[in-house]
């Protein structure tokens, strides 16, 4: 049989070709339901679990088909041509679980060695993948990316997949083949191929089918096996060697035959007193008969007792047993077999002792799969092509759980139209991610001032966002970005986050990172459609992240290393969901790779790992999430170039990864793949991962370093490196720290911002580039002393206020916290603090009418908000109906109306509006820029998901307004 494997497998296909013939099929190629041992008196008292609902998992060559109870079909691994039946022929692999698009209500599966075939329960067959022989069935040769109906198939209750041909047994005994026949594997007395379903000739009242690389094997109605095709090495079990078997024929098997499985060149068969029994090749020794001579005779499987199921890979077999344990045997060069080890085996060998409670098993060429009675899928073996659906291509050599897939559990429904797996996405309890006031890129620095943003140093590809590509060595004002909550500094791209949720992106987009769709670079901010409840946004090398209060991560990007999670090595230009994540509150990206933080303390990471920066024990690269190894509790965390650093509730710090400037501050310079403590910090409150050197921000206000110190950027006065953590003496109460590829930066509680390192493109903002191994103050930013703020009983929330750049004091360096305001300054201020923007002035308009007519369109103002008089004073009832409105999205429609006396009822039990003496409400008082500022603050906490103290004397003042 010519070799049909890819280049890929040129090394696979040396090894065999001892062999001669095509790996073949372990699949489906079982035949037997979940409930085969029923009647077996060998395993009366069988302690195997059962699946609710009809569970499969079976394999091709180098990729995985699986069948949840839930009736939907889920492939990964090798996509050439298409094969995994997404429709997308574009995508070379998927390293985790997808699900085939427009496929229900499935009962069984069955994979071939580029092909797959799947049975509804309305006994219709449907196949996608390659057609080079006809085996879709389609009546042409054309691939198929997505699954189509086989043609002229009825009450069909039972299906098998060859290497490139088809068989299916239909309700009334008949079997149906089509495909290649160059082996008669077609049954038909010819070598005809066929493009459409024929009927196997000379065949009655057959019950049950399994197909081999080119032979098929089926169970008569007297429970004996007859079979037909390739017989080059006695598969067929009927004497003779190195023919064909053109039409059925009895084989010498064992009658009382209950399932059967056909591997690339040999048979078995299960009887119902629990014995496995096998023929064909035994060159790896996949007979288990201890010995590996060829044999057409069938003959008992050493350790294949009290069986009730079998699978067959191409050189190799398992079987699980009546107490849910498993065995296998024959070839094990990829580890398939789950013994620890490469050895083959010539008996049953049981797989790792203490791994049982097996429900179901499954084979594909070179893999092995087993599903447990809690629905979880273990997988180990090949996987070269991501077969093993771990995120990896790291062969397994004994079986290892498959994260977040469930073969009985259905994945709950995403919040995007993403296919994928168990994913966060809850909008209860809405995440706030972690906001960066200061940020330090590839050679430049971000400072968000009284809500604007400052940049400086690096600017080549625009990245400092002043509408230029000139570098500048001072800080520059970003154009177009008014009042940015929080920010990301990456390589060559820059990313904000406003308050009302919405990213800008601008800089290189060489790779797609600024998700606009396009390719081209942006010299000052733009805002992305559609890309809104943003609360966090991390730039990498040349890709991008982003977090939504749901807990969902996006990507866009460069996707070399797997760095976009979304299980492919195919970059975008667009933001894609990650779906195979929990609820994630909070985000950091490396050079090319991500960690994020699950809401229970679990961090996870994927990417580049060729230092082990994502803690998972190896140096093999991840193409979508999988939990680091090893540690938990995780409350902060920070991604380096290759290095990555967390901080756990105890206030302890963890690192890993590149290690050779001692950046783990461990006391050496050895890589690290696991998590290993910070020696001599405690109390740590956050961390900063530079290029090479680390930082780390204690409760108290100082801060460490340790790592690469080239530049001076450890800000210890010298530049010698150091593999422990030192303190930077400088340094007190700071608020914040952040560290460049070979800089660093840090923001006092006063606002003053501090920088050290290198300074080669004017990162430290002093006006020079000369690079400095001790902190100074960036000048331009001490924090805004207003003389009349101090001491106010709002002077916390007005300094919040002007923190998030949504007000401001005036020239004179007073705020006149007691002033009344107008309509008009408030809905300026609660515009800018939603994030609401308004659009350009027309020639006659008043001032405030681009931030009236904003509101009105966003449905946060109704229209007897609108229809007030903008000059005059704002009075309490109506920021009630403001605020109410601005904190229910179901209030935010066009033309829903809020009664004055029920918006203060909800107002004041909501916490949004407090009353005065004794509970007071005074609806018709007006308010100051105070108690204005305290509303806005309010409503910005509930929607955040907080929740707000509530006056009981006022909710009695307003439900007496309601009776």
């Amino acid at each position: 049989m010519k070799w049909k494997s890819s280049l890929k497998y040129g090394a696979i296909a040396l090894a065999m070709l001892v062999q001669i013939v095509s790996p073949a099929i372990g699949f489906g190629g079982e035949a037997f339901a979940q409930d085969a041992a029923a009647d077996n008196p060998a395993a009366a008292e069988k302690t195997a679990p059962k699946l609710s609902g009809t569970v499969q998992i079976t394999g091709g060559l180098g990729f995985t088909v699986a069948l949840k109870a839930d009736g939907t079909v889920w492939t990964w691994g090798d996509n050439a041509r298409g094969k995994l039946g997404y429709g997308d022929v574009q995508m070379l692999n998927r390293y985790s679980p997808g699900q085939v698009k427009g496929l229900s209500d499935v009962k069984a599966v069955a994979a071939g060695m580029y092909h797959t075939l799947a049975l509804k329960n309305d006994g219709t067959v449907w196949s996608w993948g390659y057609n080079t022989n006809g085996q879709l069935g389609t009546g042409d040769k054309k691939d198929a990316s997505l699954p189509a109906q086989v043609e002229g198939l009825y009450h069909i209750v039972s299906i098998a997949a060859g290497n490139d041909f088809s068989v299916a047994l239909d309700d009334f005994g008949d079997v149906y083949a089509w495909g290649n026949n160059s082996k008669n594997q077609l049954g038909d007395g010819t070598t005809t191929e066929r493009l459409k379903p024929n009927k196997v000739p000379k065949l009655d009242s057959v019950k049950a089918i399994a197909a081999g690389a080119a032979h098929v094997i089926a169970i008569s109605k007297w429970d004996s096996v007859v079979g037909w095709g390739d017989n080059s090495f006695r598969q067929i079990g009927n004497g003779g060697y190195g023919d064909t078997i053109s039409t059925p024929s009895v084989t010498n098997a064992a009658t009382a035959v209950k399932a059967i499985a056909a591997g690339s060149s040999f048979s078995l068969a299960l009887d119902n007193y629990g014995s496995v029994w096998s023929w064909g090749s035994n060159l790896r020794g996949q007979l288990a008969n201890g010995n590996t001579y060829d044999d057409y005779r069938p003959s008992m499987v050493v350790g294949g007792r009290d069986v009730i199921q079998i699978a067959a890979g191409s050189q190799h077999a398992v079987a699980l047993k009546a107490d849910g344990t498993i065995v296998a045997w024959g070839s094990n060069s990829f580890g398939q077999l789950g013994s620890g080890d490469l050895d083959r085996a010539t008996e049953g060998r049981q797989i790792q002792n203490g791994f049982n409670d097996i429900a179901i098993i499954g084979s594909g060429f070179f893999h092995t799969m087993a599903v447990k009675g809690d629905g979880s899928l273990w997988v180990w073996g090949n996987n070269l092509t991501g077969q093993l659906g771990d995120g990896t291509t790291t062969n397994r050599i004994s079986p290892a759980l498959l994260a977040r897939f469930n073969m009985v559990k259905s994945a709950p429904a995403a919040p995007s139209s993403a296919t994928g797996t168990d994913a966060g996405g809850s909008t209860a309890n809405p995440v706030t991610g972690k906001t960066n006031t200061i940020a330090a890129g590839e050679g430049y620095s971000m400072f968000i001032n009284n809500g604007k943003l400052w940049s400086w140093g690096d600017n080549v590809f625009g990245q400092l966002g002043d509408g230029s590509h000139s570098s500048k060595n001072k800080p520059v004002s970003v154009m177009d970005l008014p009042g940015p909550a929080s920010v990301a500094a990456g390589t060559g791209h820059s990313m904000a986050v406003n308050p009302g949720g919405h990213v800008s992106a601008w800089g290189l987009n060489a790779f797609g990172q600024l998700g606009n769709g396009t390719n081209t670079n942006q010299y000052s901010p733009a805002e992305l459609t559609g890309m809104n409840d943003a609360v966090q946004a991390v730039s990498g090398n040349s890709f991008t992240a982003v977090l939504k209060k749901d807990g969902t991560v996006w990507t866009t990007g460069d996707n070399t290393y797997g760095q976009l999670g979304v299980g492919s090595g195919t970059g975008s230009t667009s933001f894609t969901q990650i779906t195979e994540l929990p609820k994630i509150i909070e985000l950091e990206a490396g050079y090319s790779y991500v960690l994020a933080l699950a809401e229970d303390g679990t961090l996870y990471a994927w990417g580049d790992n060729a230092n082990g920066q994502l803690g998972d024990s190896s140096t093999a690269s991840r193409k979508f999430p999988a939990p680091v190894v090893g540690i938990s509790d995780v409350v902060a965390m920070k991604a380096g170039r290759s290095h990555s650093l967390a901080v756990k509730k105890d206030g302890s710090l963890w690192a890993w990864g590149l290690n050779i400037n001692g950046q783990l501050g461990d006391g050496t310079t050895v890589n690290r793949t696991l998590p290993v403590k910070v020696a001599g910090l405690e109390n740590v409150k956050a961390v900063a991962a530079g290029g090479s050197h680390s930082l780390a921000l204690l409760s108290d206000g100082t801060v460490y370093s340790w790592g690469f110190n080239f530049f001076g950027q450890l800000g210890n006065g010298t530049n010698s490196d150091s593999s422990s953590p030192v303190k930077i003496s400088q340094l007190s109460q700071i608020s914040e720290i952040a560290a460049g590829s070979s800089h660093s930066l840090a923001l006092g509680s006063n606002g003053t911002v501090w920088s050290w390192g290198a300074n080669y493109s004017g990162q430290l903002g002093d006006g020079s580039l000369t690079n400095r191994s001790v902190p100074a103050v960036v000048s331009g930013f001490a924090a805004a002393q207003l003389s009349d703020v101090t001491g106010h009983w709002a002077a916390s929330a007005i300094a919040n206020a002007i923190a998030k750049g949504y007000v401001d004091g005036y020239e004179d360096g007073t705020f006149r916290p007691n002033n009344p305001i107008t309509r008009a300054e408030f809905a300026k201020m609660v515009s800018a603090a939603l994030g609401v923007k308004p659009a350009a002035a027309q020639q006659g308009d008043a001032w405030y009418t681009p931030y009236a007519n904003a509101l009105l369109a966003a449905n946060l103002y109704g229209q007897s908000e609108a229809q007030s008089e903008w000059n005059g004073l704002i009075t309490r009832k109506e920021l009630a109906q403001i605020a109410v409105r601005a904190t229910d999205t179901l209030l935010q429609k066009p033309d829903t109306k809020l009664e004055t006396n029920k918006s203060i009822l909800i107002a004041v039990q909501k916490g949004l509006l407090q009353g005065l003496e004794q509970g007071s409400l005074g609806p018709d008082e007006p308010t100051t820029r105070a108690q204005a500022i305290t509303i806005i603050e309010r409503i910005l906490k509930v929607n955040g998901g907080g929740t707000l103290e509530v006056d009981q004397e006022a909710v009695k003042k307003a439900e007496a307004l309601n009776p």
